[in-house]
């Protein structure tokens, strides 16, 4: 439903309360948020409501006794505008269900029409800014397939939150500091060293991957031997460091060829070397609100005084922040930057996450529900209907660049996004390769493909310019159950839309799409578009135009293309 009917019912709902409240003495001090949603069956009207359901139990009456008391409230007239509900009937538990006036429909159809690649996305900009951070993956070395899910979500969630009003600001948190870069320093200066002939130790916790003997090469060809003539501090240091741009480099060429783009890239290195001093400024906060400790040369957040399971180290004995310190200092980072919501999309591996970094930011005076962390689960390839390794190159590391030799990036992206975060996806890579209706991607890509199709065989064979002008089409001469079901479907994309991003689900955007192409195929296996009679002709002509163009705007959300042929 477009944001006027929606603005229109809420405002005739809570007028209705009011009145409710005043004359059957329900003595309640706030209202309920109003709900609405579109039903999935038509025969149950075209809007509905659950707020009856939710004020049974404050005013102690049976839902459908509630329910009923407004239905009575909008026969008696003056809560909607004139010619704007044909009817109210209560359903089920206790919803009340809307029939919306016939006109209101086909003024929704026009809106597609007019608005064309913009049909979806809300005029009015929300208060709220959001700051999304997704994938973040360790540059000691390339991205993997739980990153490529992890893009896929975050990208699309970025542009749907974008598409209903959202300000976001889109962030990837490079981790290119402590250990793990030393680490990778060892590794790389360890393989140069083999490359020259030498033996030597490999370091215990070191990377291994032929990723890590093609960094070596590179900075053998950059440099020679001159290396040796480093300290082998300065080799590990310098290596660590070329290794970790030659890795995030190709981290970021693999994000674009996925079509993510970041708004920032923000270093860790950057923050705790920054004059300002970030971390002591944490770590002052945190004394300051009597949340610290030490113990055993080392300094403690009593984290479990805010819920979690053990107290963090800050600082250890040695005088070195900890991963988690750093995290901290990140996080209020943020806030200072003024975001109403941190939203994080973490790997698998980060279940215990949350707990500490709430913690601390609660007991630097934070509120936890600026705060939103969500875990991205595990990724099971499959081909010939098991599992398999896709790297060439990384040893047990499955890479996102490999996958995405094998698999188009706009069936990568798509399948990416078919499960709730929170539950492992299982790819199958001969299905996303696969030309048939079969591969979910194909089917919806198809779709689009076959309207453009019939408007060039018909602009070939009639001479007729297209587009139309839409607002001189008779839209009211769509009768047929298929037509109204095509309508009532296409309109519903702004609602979808609004709540995907509330509930953080991707997903229903391609289960949408999915739905809106069986329904336009059901109609137009049963009926022509190319009838005789003009008006009727040019209004089937507007209906399926308004298809392609929500299939479009779907598949923009998703970041996947919308080709013309296939």
């Amino acid at each position: 439903m477009n944001q006027k009917i929606r603005e229109t019912l809420e405002k005739g709902i809570t007028q209705s309360l009011t009145t409710l409240n005043k004359s059957l003495s329900w003595d309640l001090e706030a209202f309920p948020e109003v709900s609405l949603e579109l039903p999935k069956d038509s025969k149950h009207g075209d809007v509905s409501s659950n707020i009856a359901m939710v004020l049974a139990k404050k005013v102690k009456k049976p839902p459908r006794e509630v329910a009923q008391s407004f239905i009575d409230a909008f026969e008696k007239g003056g809560i909607f505008p004139e010619n704007f509900v044909q009817k109210a009937e209560i359903a089920g538990p206790g919803f009340v269900n809307f029939y919306l006036a016939e006109h209101l429909l086909y003024e929704e159809l026009l809106d597609v029409l007019q608005q064309g690649d913009q049909y979806g996305r809300s005029s009015v900009r929300k208060k709220e800014s959001i700051h999304l951070e997704f994938v973040s993956a360790n540059p000691t070395g390339p991205l993997n397939v739980v990153s490529a899910r992890a893009a896929a979500v975050g990208d699309t969630l970025a542009r749907i939150f974008d598409a209903v009003g959202y300000n976001v600001h889109k962030e990837f948190y490079i981790n290119d500091a402590g250990r793990q870069v030393r680490l990778l320093g060892q590794s790389v200066e360890a393989r140069y060293q083999e490359l020259l002939g030498k033996t030597v130790a490999f370091p215990e916790e070191g990377y291994h991957g032929e990723y890590i003997v093609g960094i070596a090469e590179q900075l053998k060809e950059k440099y020679g031997e001159e290396p040796l003539t480093w300290s082998q501090e300065d080799r590990e240091q310098r290596f660590g460091q070329e290794a970790i741009d030659l890795n995030l480099a190709g981290q970021q060429a693999t994000l674009k060829n996925y079509r993510v783009e970041y708004d920032t890239w923000f270093s860790e290195k950057e923050m705790r070397e920054h004059k300002d001093n970030p971390l002591e400024k944490v770590k002052e906060q945190l004394i300051d609100w009597n949340t610290t400790y030490e113990k055993e040369g080392a300094l403690w957040f009593s984290s479990t005084q805010f819920g979690d399971d053990k107290d963090r180290v800050l600082v250890t004995k040695e005088g070195q922040p900890t991963y988690f310190f750093a995290d901290v200092a990140y996080h209020k980072d943020k806030v200072s930057r003024g975001y109403s919501k941190m939203i994080v999309l973490m790997g698998p591996d980060h279940h215990g996450y949350t707990p500490r970094v709430l913690a601390a930011m609660e007991g630097m005076g934070y509120k936890r529900d600026k705060f939103e962390f969500r875990l991205v689960q595990q990724v099971n390839l499959l081909k010939n209907g098991e599992s398999v390794k896709m790297s060439k190159r990384a040893g047990k590391l499955v890479e996102m660049k490999d996958l995405l030799e094998e698999v188009p990036v706009d069936a990568a992206r798509y399948f990416f996004v078919l499960r709730k975060l929170d539950s492992p996806l299982d790819f199958d890579i001969d299905l996303a390769k696969e030309q048939s209706s079969n591969n979910p991607v194909y089917y919806v890509q198809y779709a689009h493909a076959r309207i453009v199709s019939i408007f060039a065989k018909y602009q070939e064979e009639t001479g007729e310019s297209f587009p139309l002008d839409w607002a001189k089409v008779d839209l009211n001469c769509l009768k047929e159950k298929e037509e109204v079901d095509l309508i009532k479907l296409l309109v519903n994309f702004p609602t979808m839309l609004e709540g995907a991003a509330e509930a953080r689900e991707p997903l229903r955007v391609p289960n949408y799409l999915k739905e809106l192409c069986a329904t336009f195929h059901s109609f137009y296996t049963k009926h022509r578009v190319r009838v005789d009679e003009k008006e009727l002709r040019e209004a089937r002509l507007a209906l399926i135009e308004a298809t392609r163009m929500v299939i479009h705007n779907g598949l923009a959300l998703l970041g996947v293309s919308s080709p013309n042929k296939m």
